[in-house]
Parts: C-alpha cells; sequence; structure tokens
C-alpha cells in the first residue's frame, strides 16, 4: 500500500473516491465478509508507539491517551498493567485536596534533609568518576584508530569491500526510517473546534459509548427475535448490564475529536458498526 493510499489522498480506479474509503463501505464485500467473523478484536497501544499511535490502531475519533495522567486508568481484570478494560478503560481523575502551606514546607524541609547525604556522596564521586571517564575514553581512542589503520592497510588479513556498501545503505535507510518516526512524534494532533458539523454529529459518543451502542444494538436485535419466536406480549426492558453501561457512559471524560477527513470520519463509523472490541 502507497503512502498516497494510506493518506487517502488517491483515487482508486473510476470510483473516484480512495481506495480504503472503497473497502470500508458499509455496503463492499470486504465489510460484510469482516462482520462474518465471530470474534472481532482490536489491540492499540496506549503510549510509547509512534509509528501506529492509538487512534490508529484503535479506529477512533479520539485520543485519550494524550495525557494518561490526567486520566483514571482502569485495567482489565487479570491483565494487569498492560490491558485496559475495553467497556470502561478511563475515568475522570479524582480531586486531590492540596496539603496546607505548612504542610508542604514541612515535607520539603523533610525531603531536602534525607537527601543531603546523597548530594554530599556525588561530590566527591562525580568529579573522581569524570576523570577516570576521560582518561579512558582517550585510551580507547588511541586504539581504536589503530585498529581502524591496519583495517584500512589491509593488515588485518580481513577485506572491508564486501561490507561497506551494505552498512551505508543500512545506515541510510536507518536514517530515513528515524527521520520519519521523528516527524511524525513532532506533529502534535489537530481537534476539531466545538460547533463544528462532525463535533456534532449525532454519531460522535464519547469513548467507549459507541462500542456499548452496537452492542446494545446487537443485544436489543436478539431480545426482539427470542420475544418473535415466543409471541410474548411483554415490552423489552434494560437489562442490568445496559443500566451500568449507561451510568459509566455519563462518568467518562469527553474528548475533543481529531480533525479528520469526510472519508476517514465515514470509515470510522463503517468499522465500528461492524462491532469491534477494542483492548487499549
Amino acid at each position: 500500500m502507497s503512502g498516497r493510499q494510506l493518506f487517502t489522498i488517491d483515487t482508486f480506479r473510476g470510483t473516484g473516491r480512495p481506495l480504503l474509503a472503497v473497502l470500508a463501505d458499509p455496503d463492499s464485500i470486504f465489510i460484510r465478509a469482516l462482520s462474518k467473523f465471530q470474534n472481532r478484536v482490536l489491540y492499540a497501544n496506549v503510549v510509547n508507539d509512534r509509528s501506529a499511535v492509538y487512534y490508529t490502531t484503535g479506529v477512533s475519533r479520539i485520543d485519550p491517551f494524550t495525557t494518561p495522567d490526567a486520566v483514571k486508568i482502569n485495567y482489565l481484570k487479570g491483565y494487569e498493567p498492560v490491558v485496559l478494560d475495553p467497556d470502561n478503560p478511563i475515568l475522570p481523575q479524582e480531586r486531590k485536596e492540596l496539603p496546607t502551606f505548612y504542610k508542604r514546607l514541612a515535607g520539603s524541609s523533610q525531603t531536602l534533609l534525607t537527601r543531603v547525604p546523597i548530594f554530599a556522596l556525588l561530590l566527591v564521586l562525580i568529579p573522581i568518576g569524570s576523570v577516570l571517564f576521560l582518561v579512558n575514553s582517550g585510551i580507547q581512542s588511541i586504539r581504536s584508530r589503530q585498529r581502524i589503520r591496519l583495517h584500512e592497510e589491509g593488515k588485518t588479513g580481513v577485506g572491508l569491500g564486501g561490507y561497506r556498501i551494505p552498512l551505508m545503505v543500512e545506515d541510510v535507510r536507518s536514517a530515513v526510517e528515524g527521520a520519519f518516526e521523528n516527524m511524525n512524534a513532532g506533529q502534535s494532533q489537530e481537534y476539531l473546534p466545538a460547533g463544528t458539523e462532525e463535533a456534532a454529529s449525532p454519531t460522535d459518543m464519547s469513548f467507549g459509548a459507541r462500542r456499548s451502542s452496537v452492542s446494545a444494538r446487537a443485544s436489543s436485535r436478539s431480545d426482539l427475535l427470542q420475544t418473535a419466536t415466543e409471541g410474548s406480549e411483554k415490552s423489552l426492558e434494560p437489562s442490568d448490564s445496559s443500566t451500568e453501561l449507561t451510568r459509566t457512559q455519563s462518568r467518562q471524560p469527553e474528548f475533543p475529536i481529531l480533525a479528520l477527513t469526510s472519508e476517514q470520519f465515514a470509515m470510522i463509523e463503517a468499522l465500528d458498526d461492524v462491532g469491534f472490541r477494542k483492548f487499549p
């Protein structure tokens, strides 16, 4: 897949639409094939993954993990501290009362006094260690130059011609990949301003709400089918799990929506409708 296709700036054949938009079309055979799978699961890294960030691998309109310290993380029981609870991954951070000025001053003073011996030890060891490091670096530099000169003159019995070009190619490739990763990591996410059409869309929900909505629709269809089969005239009442999901959703924080294109929003919605279970 090319870069143009990944950035959805291509045109697939005569459709006038990007390839990924064609693949994610709700009426496409690809989406219908995905819906045939019994288990549909996504795993997405929330930190320390610059190549595939959360909102890409997790197919999300928002990124609630931009500042993980600002939210309360809920781990999946038995998988701490790696996998988050897919139904309730985060909650607003509880407000903590700040201690009084005198308590903070007393705590800071106590911490400083306990660190005085460590600071004194560092004042003695750092100069000695620095001198030893510089002397050793000079010796190793001289030895390294001697070894390089022997290799260049061919006195070591090893031909370097067959190694230079592959190493140069690998160095160039690593430098290019590193440059692209640094450019990607250096860019901050752009968000839609409040009140825009996409932000006000009814398909936009808080984190975890859309997944719950898909599950609720599937559950409702199943309940309706069972009711029709049994010929029951009783009305459907929300289950305890649905009530709990509703309570959880009401407590979840709201996050700004990423500034994506209309095609990307449509792709996310189509894949969400398939019913993936997302594990951050």
